[in-house]
């Protein structure tokens, strides 16, 4: 097993499209740092606002790694299908089982690193943010949380966009999926009944990032929705594996 996940770690390093994702979600968080940086300033200096509240705002820009993490760990699988070489994999794999849970460890596993790497870049940032600002960067406990909730919410993102992968299996429709699922409908639903939306996948996520919106579960309860959202999507997921023909 060792072996063959090396090997599908191989081909998310060698992939192209692998940088590239890592790259515009550095380029999302950058871009979103820089507009909540506009507001802090807005905030701090009309007095609605304090430097350790915006500190953590500011570190939670870099959440949108969640968006690049998910379609990820969706091509690991669905760019397979798209060329072709799936029934390949499986070959070499020794069997679909293995396949399966190789692909869902390598893409938790890449989830974890653009995790890490929004982390760093957030905690980085904002201590050039925050002087421009006004102010200067005051850490907190929540600063800190949301830090680590980028971490863990960007690997579970991976690990989602694996499982709708193998669910999906078309690359067009597995980032349509993703992308309107993060930003149009369950925001919308989040909107109309926020008492619901606590319980959709990519809200919870804004759950254990500390978002403040209204109806969001806490950091324990967010996690166990994702948690739960993992489990179901996976037996789907490796349910229709064991099913379908792999063309």
């Amino acid at each position: 097993m060792a072996d063959l996940v090396r090997a599908e770690a191989r081909k998310l390093l060698t992939g192209g499209g692998t940088w590239s994702l890592l790259l515009i979600g550095i380029g999302l968080g950058g871009l979103f740092t820089e507009g909540f940086t506009q507001a802090a300033r807005e905030l701090l200096s009309s007095g609605a606002s304090d430097p350790a509240t915006q500190t953590a705002v500011i570190v939670r820009s870099w959440f949108a790694m969640t968006l690049v993490s998910g379609i990820l760990g969706a091509l690991s699988v669905t760019r397979e299908y798209a060329s072709g070489t799936i029934s390949r994999s499986v070959l070499v794999a020794g069997s679909r089982s293995r396949l399966f849970g190789a692909k869902a460890l390598t893409g938790t596993a890449a989830g974890l690193v653009l995790g890490v790497v929004a982390a760093a870049l957030a905690v980085g940032y904002v201590h050039v943010a925050m002087p421009r600002t006004g102010a200067e960067v005051v850490w907190s406990h929540e600063a800190t949380m949301t830090a680590l909730g980028i971490v863990g919410t960007t690997t579970l993102s991976a690990t989602w966009g694996v499982l709708l992968g193998w669910i999906l299996r078309h690359q067009v429709a597995a980032i349509l999926v993703i992308v309107g699922l993060t930003l149009l409908v369950e925001p919308g639903v989040q909107s109309f009944a926020p008492e619901v939306a606590g319980y959709l996948f990519t809200i919870a996520m804004t759950g254990v990032n500390l978002d403040g919106k209204e109806g969001l579960l806490s950091i324990g309860g967010s996690y166990a929705v994702l948690v739960g959202w993992i489990l179901v999507l996976g037996a789907a997921a490796r349910a229709l594996v064991a099913r379908r023909d792999l063309t």
